[in-house]
């Protein structure tokens, strides 16, 4: 398979399109930003010129067999548009529903939407799809339109100019090695979620118990990222009966220099994690962290040549 002009996250982005076996939205994300007191015209125009400076939105993939090509024009691919008053009710659902949709790369990469509400207001309801931005991106996307809102110059550096990874690398005997002897399985769960391939699942954490996760994150000196992640550790130990728990971490693959660009530099990296039911929960979030940066370390070997 060849690829030309993407880089290392890309790659693997464009590996799962080939090797998913049937149409999904597996690979694509949303933003949605509810504005209360701002007008549509006013939130497209916002958009419009996110859009217009940041040359992720100026890529179409050229894919032909097995070559995968990412070509950028002068301009983006599409801007925003407005669409029909919606009631807050009814923007969700449309939203619920595009977002199981997939996107088809070779004809669109990113879709922005406006969506005007009754009660006031509108969302900016903006798809993307993971070969041209990853969650920090995304995140970019959303601060770079509020900022415009708010006044302020727009300076996003380019993607095109930052996309080329070098491939080299020495990491091949850390995963060679990485799962020796390991002890693990496909979790079992006994209860199944009952859907149509898509679940959505809205869940909040109650204050008490948000405030205390926090706590304890800051007493352990860790971020509530590793204590969810410990977690999650302990429960697929448990829910298979074995010693180690392997799970996937996304890793920010971006260099100082790329921090101001919106595009695509997130990989995934498997952690394995030896869970001793002696260890105290806070002796296991320092195991999940120590484990998590040694294999973060060695992410530019890539997912696929890990598997």
């Amino acid at each position: 398979m060849n690829f030309e002009n993407l880089n290392l996250s890309q790659r693997e982005i464009a590996m799962s399109e080939v090797a998913s076996t049937r149409e999904s939205a597996i690979n694509t994300i949303s933003v949605k930003i509810h504005l209360h007191t701002i007008s549509p015209s006013e939130a497209k125009a916002a958009v419009d010129s996110v859009l217009s400076k940041a040359d992720a939105f100026f890529a179409i993939l050229d894919r032909e067999e097995q070559l995968f090509r990412l070509k950028y024009s002068d301009a983006p691919v599409s801007l925003s548009s407005i669409l029909d008053e919606k009631t807050k009710d009814d923007a969700a659902s449309y939203m619920n529903a595009a977002d199981r949709q997939p996107m088809r790369p070779a004809e669109e990469l990113y879709r922005s939407e406006i969506i005007p509400l009754c009660e006031g207001g509108c969302i900016v309801y903006t798809r993307f799809h993971h070969l041209i931005i990853d969650g920090f991106g995304m995140s970019l996307f959303a601060q770079k339109v509020l900022d415009v809102l708010d006044g302020k110059e727009c300076r996003v550096d380019s993607f095109a100019a930052n996309a080329a990874t070098d491939l080299s690398n020495s990491d091949a005997s850390f995963w060679q090695n990485y799962f020796d002897e390991a002890e693990f399985e496909p979790a079992i769960f006994s209860e199944k979620a009952v859907g149509v391939g898509f679940t959505a699942y809205n869940f909040s954490c109650e204050k008490d118990f948000s405030d205390s996760l926090k706590q304890f994150a800051r007493d352990n000196k860790l971020t509530p990222a590793y204590v969810f992640a410990t977690a999650y550790a302990l429960y697929l130990a448990e829910s298979t009966g074995k010693k180690d728990a392997v799970f996937l971490m996304p890793r920010l693959n971006r260099t100082p220099a790329q921090m101001n660009v919106i595009g695509c530099y997130t990989l995934l990296v498997p952690v394995r994690v030896r869970v001793d039911q002696k260890q105290t929960f806070a002796e296991l979030c320092r195991s999940v962290e120590t484990a998590s940066r040694e294999a973060s370390a060695h992410k530019n070997f890539g997912y696929d040549k890990i598997l």
